[in-house]
């Protein structure tokens, strides 16, 4: 008796390039960069992984004491996925000061949603360490953070959203805190991509449809 074989509706099919696929856990691979765009309207945060450019490469402020969240969105999905293992975010900030005052902070929270148009759902988040400034000096950090994900099933329609938030502190002066999100891994101000990378980099595990 042979083996039965099962067809999938065209529409069933899933087809997907990966950055790099794990065969053995059953998960592909994905990066996803961050980036913005900006209209009449205002700027606005995207990722994906055929990003080339962007429309400005920082997101930046010189607000004391604050809490500011960014969302990078993706487009939305064109077939059904499901998301699951663990996710990686690679990405710089820092505190760029121009007086002497010190005693600063800078931290980060990264965090990973499912979107449905109208309801997010967390699947995963983590924060990096705090940055402290010193004596008018230029304090910036290369953070690589990874963390498991929830499982979770993307429809067509839905969207997956990756929220920055930027928490800063400390006295008066003259600085500016950062982050960076150029997919072209370019210069920015006083800070070179060559020691610290400015692009925004996303490694989403998706399920094998093997």
């Amino acid at each position: 008796m042979g083996i039965p074989r099962i067809y999938r509706k065209e529409d069933e099919r899933a087809i997907v390039s990966f950055d790099y696929a794990d065969i053995i856990s059953g998960l592909g691979i994905v990066v996803f960069d961050g980036y913005s765009s900006e209209d009449s309207v205002g700027e606005s945060f995207h990722i994906s992984n055929k990003a080339t450019s962007s429309g400005d490469n920082e997101i930046s402020t010189q607000n004391n004491g604050n809490t500011n969240s960014y969302d990078f969105d993706s487009s939305p999905f064109n077939s059904i996925q499901t998301i699951k293992g663990t996710f990686e975010t690679i990405f710089s900030h820092g505190i760029i000061n121009t007086s002497s005052s010190a005693g600063r902070t800078n931290a980060v929270t990264v965090a990973v949603y499912h979107y449905d148009g109208s309801t997010e759902t967390l699947l995963g988040t983590a924060t990096s360490p705090s940055i402290t400034s010193v004596d008018g000096t230029n304090k910036v950090e290369t953070r690589v953070m990874s963390y498991s994900l929830v499982q979770k099933i993307f429809g067509i329609g839905d969207i997956l959203r990756i929220k920055v938030t930027m928490a800063w502190s400390g006295g008066g002066g003259t600085y500016l805190h950062f982050f960076t999100h150029d997919p072209l891994n370019r210069d920015f101000s006083t800070m070179n991509a060559a020691d610290n990378p400015t692009y925004f980099k996303n490694k989403i595990p998706l399920k094998l449809d093997l």
